[in-house]
């Protein structure tokens, strides 16, 4: 099994929640680049990314390390080929931390 990144620069931008609330047919690479933010905002958006590294936290070990790959846009069949599962246990596992973290993080 290959080296899996830690979920820590999971949140390094806000495209986790909006990704989240994706269906989970649809791929998870529609994140978009850090921009700049007001103050205030960076202050809110620091407030989520400590929101959602302690819900990715909660997450199985298995759902998190999808969700760390998936989010570094590693494609369904890399992530098995890394993880050694099929494609098929990928879906599933992000399916259910995606489905995790939206009642975790309170998204609908």
């Amino acid at each position: 099994m290959g080296h899996c990144p830690q979920p820590q620069g999971l949140a390094a931008d806000s495209g986790l929640p909006q990704m989240l609330s994706q269906p989970a047919e649809y791929p998870l690479d529609a994140h978009s680049g850090p921009s700049v933010l007001p103050a205030s905002s960076a202050l809110e958006l620091r407030e989520q990314e400590r929101q959602v590294l302690a819900a990715l936290r909660r997450l199985p070990l298995a759902q998190r390390q999808v969700m760390a790959l998936a989010y570094d846009q590693f494609s369904y069949r890399e992530i098995a080929e890394i993880i050694g599962k099929s494609e098929a246990t990928v879906r599933k596992n992000i399916e259910r931390a995606r489905t995790a973290m939206r009642e975790i993080l309170g998204v609908r």
